[in-house]
């Protein structure tokens, strides 16, 4: 496993592990783009086929963010539909149109989100759809 990986990962884990469910950010989400966050549900690798290491669902209307640790899914974490404010913030004037939905926990800087076939990740075209954000952007494979 390269050092990257092992970094994000270990930052996604600590994130996940020490932060509360915050219920009442929900109802009040912001929702500039068209609720598509159901095509994010699912689990997801940084490889291609790789095992799965983090996974988004889905209990009513909340969505929620959990990794595998120790062959245990974590506490989930609430995460809330991304604003087109967030995405420019995130990605650029040039690149926020090609994110086609996405979800962040504002609160530990989280993001899962579904991009286009002409979003670039430090210039270069991605081969997945899907990019997770904690501290730097990392391309992600759902499986």
């Amino acid at each position: 496993m390269n050092r990257f990986k092992i970094v994000f990962l270990a930052c996604i884990a600590f994130i996940f592990m020490n932060c509360k469910e915050n219920s009442s950010s929900s109802s009040k989400a912001s929702m500039e783009m068209v609720d598509t966050n159901n095509e994010l549900l699912g689990e997801y690798s940084t490889q291609p086929d790789g095992a799965p290491e983090f996974r988004i669902s889905k209990t009513k209307d909340i969505y929620y963010g959990q990794i595998l640790d120790g062959g245990k899914w974590s506490d989930p974490l609430e995460i809330t539909s991304s604003n087109n404010k967030e995405l420019v913030t995130l990605f650029g004037d040039n690149m926020d149109n090609h994110v086609i939905t996405g979800l962040t926990n504002s609160e530990t800087g989280f993001g899962i989100f579904k991009v286009d076939s002409e979003f670039k990740l430090a210039g270069d075209k991605m081969k997945s759809d899907y990019l997770a954000i904690f501290l730097f952007p990392l391309e992600v494979y759902k499986l």
